[in-house]
């Protein structure tokens, strides 16, 4: 993943991939299958008085940046300093994994939701972003394994740092609004299984549950 580059400031953490690529994400800006140049993390205020789209937000902010090719972009209230990174490469395969943490909305899956209105959106931003990176030709089953797999090391992390909902004081499993991003940069042979029997599942696991874990760390100081 020598093409990556990577930018890190107190307003958002920016990955160029270099070319574009396939993207799989619940990111706001351009979620979904959607073929990318760039990932963006942008912090933004907690409680905002402005009435534009979340997703013209993210896109007014990448225009001014100037960045050439499309965005795939999420936001959160969690401070830029909470980043963390894990980056392994191993048989001729590179995984990057990318995180920031907010807990001020954590909840356990299943907990009762803010709002009776299925239609009415949340307000929430203080959350739990993860991107994974890696040089591996996905296939789309795999990129969506690499889905649950995050989510899985998600829940790992959160119990081994005890972490509790804000509203039923059950284990937390995450916060309200997390996002994951993965970006394939297809520069091997395809990969159409990336579970926990895998070389490939193995290493995400051990290395998102590791960044996430110093990710809430940070967010706990």
């Amino acid at each position: 993943m020598k093409n990556i580059q990577i930018s890190h400031n107190e307003s958002h953490i920016h990955i160029d991939l270099g070319k574009d690529c396939t993207v799989l994400s619940s990111a706001i800006l351009n979620g979904g299958a959607y073929q990318a140049r760039h990932v963006l993390n942008l912090n933004v205020p907690k409680v905002s008085s402005t009435k534009t789209p979340p997703e013209q937000t993210l896109q007014d902010y990448a225009d001014h940046q100037q960045w050439q090719g499309n965005t795939v972009g999420m936001m959160t209230a969690a401070s830029m300093q909470t980043f963390s990174q894990e980056i392994i490469e191993e048989q001729g395969v590179s995984l990057g994994v990318y995180v920031t943490a907010g807990l001020s909305n954590l909840r356990c899956i299943g907990d009762p939701a803010d709002s009776a209105n299925m239609f009415e959106p949340t307000s929430e931003h203080n959350t739990i972003n993860i991107i994974l990176v890696t040089s591996a030709s996905l296939t789309p089953a795999a990129m969506a394994e690499c889905l649950m797999m995050i989510t899985e090391a998600k829940c790992a992390a959160m119990q081994k740092q005890q972490c509790t909902s804000k509203k039923s004081a059950r284990p937390a499993s995450g916060t309200g609004t997390d996002s994951i991003v993965i970006a394939s940069l297809g520069e091997t042979q395809a990969l159409s299984f990336v579970g926990k029997h895998t070389k490939f599942g193995e290493l995400l696991g051990v290395h998102a549950i590791a960044a996430i874990e110093r990710a809430v760390i940070k967010a706990n100081i």
